[in-house]
């Protein structure tokens, strides 16, 4: 997990050390393990890691070849790199690190983008820069666990993991509030359009897609919409499968899940609310490394210590050594909070952002640098109440509550039309895929799993865990989002 900023300009002047420096500054928090930065006629990259896989020096970033002809900045992880990385070798190339990022960095160059897309399975945002061709690509993953930010005009583009940099670096000093992202936010259930952030000016790339630019133009295209993993064959033949054997498959999968997740160089810890996602992760977690620590919290005034944890500690014979409580102290409370929204120029999805802050913070005094957590399950296998709700409450646009806005508050129409004609496409497409089944109640249920998971994670979960997480440059890591599970669950229904 890392900090990037990207600058390409056709008039781009050197950085001053003031900038560099601000700049570091921005990024530090995400990767303070090493500091880098690249700059050439018309662009510059700057990076900031937080060592994970291969902790050598060889693997800080931007990564680049011998003829300085490709530029990469890198931020996440990719799960199946050791499989590919195995692949590439058969096929003649030759590697002089153990990272990941060499794996994706020789893939590109090998197979393109758009092969590279199908094939990486993880959590990501990234800049690829041909400077041979001055083309540069730009990627965020399937579900949107990276953050990729980005200012585009006719002289300039700008890309980063922060709002800050672009803010400082930009070109166009009247940057404003976006009062309509920001009426959004208020008027829901503390989400925004996917493409938005709190400033006009400043987009957000959605999950799923990628960018291709060079001097003649730019585009932004779809590689992956999770309705691309439903598949009518898988469906009807998990249909007809025993209950018996769809929980063992399903036991497996989640098992599979966790351990690709616990790769890792450095130190690694799991979170542990006493739900039953994140108890299933403690539980398979403890079967494969019993020297992995468990990490919970509890808020004074708002929630006491899960009886269920202990009992998952007990049941797992997992030493108190390795077991950690965390409180969260009310008076802390907004402080944290307000620390929060300065840093990310974001606000809060919910309230939960401070006493995991403060975990993360537990963690990294331990030298802990990854955490697994439970996040990303709720949304395709029906979590929320407002699932079954929706079952019973009519409405225009026959979406649940979660992804409603609510007018009473004076959003405008146009806002709130752009928001929902965007959801009605993809529901159209998820309407067409599913046709087939003829239980209407099943196919409405389907449907805003679908939309929930490609929608509410991206706008609201995912960004939250990732804004809390990197304040103490901690990598959080979300195993109910892997590919194979998420196909298999999808498929479930």
């Amino acid at each position: 997990m890392c900090g990037f900023f990207f600058h390409n300009s056709k008039n781009l002047k050197k950085k001053s050390k003031l900038e560099i420096s601000n700049i570091k500054t921005d990024l530090v928090k995400r990767g303070p393990d090493s500091f880098k930065y690249i700059e050439r006629k018309n662009f510059c990259m700057f990076f900031s890691r937080l060592s994970i896989i291969d902790l050598s020096k060889k693997s800080d970033q931007p990564f680049t070849d011998k003829k300085k002809r490709y530029f990469l900045v890198f931020n996440g992880e990719i799960y199946n790199y050791l499989e590919i990385k195995k692949q590439l070798i058969n096929e003649g190339i030759k590697f002089e690190t153990k990272s990941d990022t060499e794996v994706l960095f020789r893939l590109l160059i090998l197979k393109g983008m758009k092969e590279t897309l199908s094939i990486i399975q993880g959590m990501f945002s990234f800049i690829f820069f041909d400077y041979k061709k001055k083309k540069f690509y730009g990627a965020r993953d399937h579900f949107g666990q990276k953050p990729f930010y980005y200012h585009k005009s006719k002289s300039e583009f700008l890309a980063s993991t922060n709002i800050h940099p672009i803010l400082k670096n930009i070109k166009k000093k009247s940057i404003t509030l976006n009062k309509d992202s920001i009426n959004q936010y208020l008027c829901s259930s503390g989400i925004i359009s996917p493409t938005k952030t709190f400033f006009k000016g400043i987009s957000t790339l959605p999950a799923g897609s990628y960018i291709t630019a060079n001097n003649e133009g730019f585009t932004i295209k779809k590689y992956f919409q999770p309705i691309d993993l439903f598949k009518k064959e898988k469906y009807l033949e998990l249909r007809n499968t025993d209950e018996k054997k769809i929980i063992k498959l399903l036991d497996l999968k989640i098992k599979e899940a966790v351990e690709r997740h616990l790769i890792s160089d450095a130190k690694l810890a799991v979170t542990c609310s006493g739900g039953i996602d994140s108890s299933l992760i403690t539980k398979y977690v403890n079967e494969k490394d019993k020297t992995i620590s468990i990490l919970t919290n509890t808020s004074e005034g708002i929630e006491k210590l899960s009886k269920i944890v202990p009992k998952i500690i007990k049941k797992s014979n997992i030493s108190k050594k390795r077991t950690y409580f965390i409180k969260q102290k009310k008076i802390d409370y907004f402080n944290i909070l307000s620390k929060l929204i300065q840093d990310n120029l974001f606000p809060a999805r919910w309230g939960g952002g401070p006493p995991m802050k403060n975990l993360c913070a537990f963690a990294k005094k331990r030298e802990i640098k990854v955490l697994l957590g439970g996040d990303g399950i709720d949304e395709y296998f029906c979590g929320y109440n407002s699932f079954y709700n929706s079952l019973y409450k009519n409405n225009k646009y026959g979406l649940h509550n979660i992804l409603l806005l609510n007018k009473k508050f004076g959003i405008k129409k146009n806002v709130i039309d752009k928001f929902y004609n965007r959801i009605i496409e993809s529901k159209k497409k998820i309407s067409k895929k599913i046709k087939f089944i003829k239980n209407k109640n099943e196919r409405k249920i389907i449907t805003n799993s679908f939309l929930d998971t490609e929608f509410f994670l991206q706008s609201c979960t995912l960004p939250h865990s990732d804004e809390y997480s990197m304040y103490e440059s901690i990598e959080m890591r979300n195993p109910y989002l892997d590919l194979e599970l998420v196909e298999f669950c999808l498929n479930l229904h």
